[in-house]
C-alpha cells in the first residue's frame, strides 16, 4: 500500500467484489427485504466532507459489510457513518493490546490483521486473521472486558474508528439502532442493563444490593411483638366486655399499629441499597420519611475492599461487613449486613479493575498519539484534529455564570416576569443556582400575602368607601394594602436573595436581605470538599422532596449547608459530578504539561536526527 494511497471509497474497491448481505453488483449495497432503503450515490454527493477522504455514504456502505452492522437501515447508517474517522496503519503495528479494556471500535476496510496472544510461557502464538469487514473492539467497548489476544496490522491498513463514548451515546440515545446490532449475548445483556438505569454517559448498573433479610427480620421483631401483645390484651378485653364499640376500636388500634411497623420496617429495609456500576459504587442509606443519606466514590479510586463476618451466626448465615477503602471525597463506605459479603468484594474487585484496565488503555492510546505527534508521523492527522460539530473534551468548561434573558421581543415586561416568577433551581451556562423550596416560601409569605389579598378586597368591593363615607376607612385600607405588599416583597426578595451556587470550580453560599442592608457570601474551592450528605427532616419535607445538603470541607470557611434544597439527592449528585469532573481536569492539564515536555524533548532529538543524517550543505 503506498504512504500516499486514500482509503478505500467501497468495498470492491478495497478487496475486489466482497459479499455484503443485500448487496447487488458495482458494489453498492441493496436493502434486504422489509429494510429501508440504505444510502444512495445522491447521498454521497450530499455527504458533507471530511477531513479523511471518504464522505458519510462510504463509511455507512463500509459498515454495512460487517457482521455487526449489516442489520442496521439507512436511517441508522447515516447516524453512525460521523462517529468513525479513516486512520492508517502501518505493518506491524499494534491496534489493540492483550490484557486492555477497548476504547475504540475498529472496522477494518483495507488490508488484512492477525490476532496473537502471549501464552503464559512468554511465547507468541498466533490466533487468526482478520480481513475486510472485521469489527475489533466489541469485547472491550460493549462489555468493559480485557482482551485475550492483541491485534497487530499483518500489512499496510486501513480502518474505521470511533471512540467508545460517542458510540455509546448514541445507542442510549436511539435504542433502536442497539436493537438491531449483532452482539454476542454478554454485550446484549449490558446493552439493555444500560438502556435501563439512569446513569451517566458509558454508564451502567452491574449490580443492586440490599442488605442481609436478617436484617429485615429483625426490623420486624418489634412490629410482631406489638402484635402478639395486641391480640392477648384484646382477647382479655373480649373476655371482660362486650361492648363492639370498645373491642372494634382496640382491635383497629392493635393491628393497624404493628402493620404500620412493619410497613415502615420494609422500606426501611428495601431503600437501603449499594448500587455497583461499571463506574461507581453508591451508598443510599434511609429512614422513611426521616432523613436519607447519599455516598459514593469512582471505580477507579476505589483502593481496597475489605470483608468481615463477625460471628459464629454471621458466617453460618452468610452476611457481615464489607467496607470500601477509597482515595475519593467519601472516604470509606461501609455496608453493614451485607448478605453474601465475599462475592460482594469479589464483584467490586472485579469493577475496580476493569476500571483501572479502561484507564490504563486510555492513557497507553493516548502517549501513542503524543508521540506520534512529537516525530511527525501523519497516520493520525484526521484524529488530532476534531470532527465537526464535536466537542473538546480537553476544554474546560467556563465557571463564570451567563445570566438569564429574557424571550426575545418582552423586553422589560419578560424581565419582570421572570423576576417574579419563583424558579428553585436555575442553571446559567455551567452553573447551577439554587434557592430554597417553594414550600419555604409559602410559608414566609402567607401571612403578607392573607393580609395584601384582605386590603386589596375591601378596596375592590367599596366597602372601605361606604364606611364612614370613606375617610378613614379607605385610607386605613390603602395604608393596610401598601404595608402588606410591601412585607410580600420583601419577603419575597429575602427569599429570593438566598442563593447556594455550584460552578465548575467552586460551591457558594450567598445570604443577603434587600435593599443592601446585608449580604454575606462564603466560598469554597471543590478542592477542598471532603464529603457530601444530604437529610430529609421530617414526613412533610419527605413527600415535598426538600431537605438539607451538607458540604464538609477542609476550607477555612467550614462546612456548608444548602437548607431546604428541593430534591437534595440530585443537589448531591451534581456536586459530586463536578467533584470528580474537575479532579479529571486537572488531572488532564497534569498529563498535558507533561507530555507537551515530552513532545518537544522527542520532537528535538527527531530534528537533532534528522539533521545529522541529511548530506551536508554546499
Amino acid at each position: 500500500m503506498p504512504p500516499d494511497e486514500p482509503p478505500p471509497i467501497d468495498p470492491n474497491a478495497a478487496t475486489g467484489p466482497v459479499a455484503i448481505p443485500g448487496a447487488a453488483g458495482g458494489g453498492r449495497a441493496e436493502p434486504a427485504a422489509g429494510a429501508a432503503a440504505p444510502l444512495s450515490d445522491a447521498d454521497a454527493v450530499a455527504s458533507p466532507p471530511r477531513t479523511d477522504g471518504l464522505t458519510d455514504a462510504d463509511v455507512a456502505l463500509h459498515l454495512l459489510g460487517t457482521e455487526v452492522f449489516q442489520l442496521l437501515p439507512a436511517p441508522a447508517l447515516r447516524q453512525l457513518a460521523p462517529l468513525f474517522r479513516a486512520t492508517r496503519v502501518r505493518a506491524g503495528e499494534i491496534i489493540a493490546r492483550q490484557g486492555m479494556v477497548d476504547t475504540t471500535l475498529w472496522v477494518l476496510i483495507g488490508g488484512t490483521l492477525v490476532l496473537e496472544r502471549v501464552a503464559a510461557d512468554g511465547e507468541t502464538e498466533a490466533m487468526g486473521h482478520r480481513e475486510y469487514g472485521a469489527v475489533v473492539g466489541i469485547r472491550g467497548v460493549f462489555t468493559d472486558v480485557p482482551r485475550p489476544s492483541s491485534v497487530v496490522a499483518e500489512t499496510d491498513a486501513w480502518l474505521l474508528a470511533a471512540d467508545r463514548d460517542d458510540v455509546l451515546r448514541l445507542l442510549r440515545a436511539d435504542p433502536e439502532i442497539d436493537d438491531l446490532l449483532v452482539l454476542p449475548d454478554d454485550a446484549r445483556a449490558n446493552m439493555e442493563a444500560r438502556r435501563e438505569e439512569e446513569t451517566t454517559e458509558g454508564e451502567y448498573e452491574v449490580r443492586v444490593y440490599r442488605r442481609h433479610v436478617l436484617a429485615l427480620i429483625r426490623g420486624m421483631v418489634l412490629p410482631a411483638g406489638l402484635l402478639v401483645v395486641a391480640l392477648v390484651v384484646g382477647a382479655g378485653a373480649a373476655a371482660v366486655t362486650a361492648d363492639p364499640v370498645a373491642i372494634l376500636a382496640w382491635a383497629v388500634i392493635g393491628l393497624g399499629v404493628p402493620a404500620a411497623g412493619a410497613w415502615w420496617s420494609w422500606l426501611n429495609w428495601s431503600e437501603d441499597r449499594l448500587i455497583v456500576t461499571n463506574q461507581r459504587v453508591i451508598m443510599i442509606e434511609t429512614r422513611p420519611f426521616i432523613t436519607a443519606a447519599r455516598r459514593e466514590a469512582l471505580m477507579a479510586r476505589v483502593q481496597d475492599v475489605q470483608a468481615r463476618s463477625p460471628s459464629i451466626m454471621a458466617r453460618l448465615f452468610d452476611y457481615g461487613t464489607v467496607t470500601i477503602n477509597t482515595a475519593s471525597n467519601a472516604g470509606k463506605i461501609v455496608w453493614h449486613m451485607a448478605g453474601r459479603p465475599d462475592a460482594l468484594r469479589a464483584v467490586l474487585f472485579d469493577q475496580m479493575h476493569r476500571a483501572r484496565d479502561r484507564a490504563q488503555a486510555e492513557r497507553r492510546t493516548w502517549i501513542d498519539e503524543q508521540l506520534r505527534k512529537a516525530i511527525g508521523d501523519g497516520r493520525l492527522a484526521s484524529a488530532e484534529a476534531p470532527a465537526a460539530g464535536a466537542p473538546d473534551r480537553t476544554a474546560a468548561p467556563s465557571s463564570e455564570p451567563r445570566p438569564a434573558i429574557p424571550p426575545t421581543g418582552f423586553g422589560s415586561i419578560g424581565r419582570l416576569i421572570l423576576y417574579f416568577l419563583p424558579r428553585p433551581e436555575e442553571r446559567q451556562g455551567t452553573t447551577y443556582v439554587w434557592r430554597k423550596h417553594w414550600w419555604i416560601l409559602l410559608r414566609a409569605t402567607a401571612m403578607p400575602l392573607a393580609l395584601a389579598a384582605a386590603a386589596t378586597w375591601l378596596l375592590a368591593s367599596g366597602i372601605a368607601v361606604a364606611v364612614d363615607e370613606g375617610r378613614w376607612a379607605t385610607r386605613a385600607a390603602v395604608v393596610l394594602a401598601a404595608g402588606a405588599y410591601g412585607w410580600l416583597w420583601w419577603r419575597y426578595e429575602d427569599w429570593r436573595n438566598d442563593q447556594y451556587i455550584l460552578t465548575a470550580n467552586h460551591v457558594l453560599d450567598i445570604e443577603s436581605l434587600p435593599l443592601g442592608l446585608f449580604k454575606e457570601q462564603r466560598q469554597a474551592s471543590l478542592d477542598a470538599v471532603q464529603d457530601v450528605r444530604y437529610s430529609i427532616p421530617n414526613p412533610v419535607a419527605m413527600v415535598l422532596r426538600y431537605g438539607t445538603v451538607t458540604i464538609q470541607t477542609a476550607a477555612d470557611t467550614g462546612n456548608f449547608s444548602f437548607t431546604d434544597i428541593a430534591n437534595p439527592a440530585r443537589v448531591q449528585g451534581l456536586i459530586f459530578e463536578r467533584i470528580n469532573d474537575r479532579r479529571a481536569r486537572l488531572e488532564v492539564e497534569a498529563e498535558q504539561k507533561r507530555a507537551d515536555e515530552m513532545v518537544r524533548w522527542l520532537a528535538a532529538y527527531h530534528g537533532l536526527t534528522t539533521d545529522q543524517g541529511s548530506p551536508p550543505a554546499q
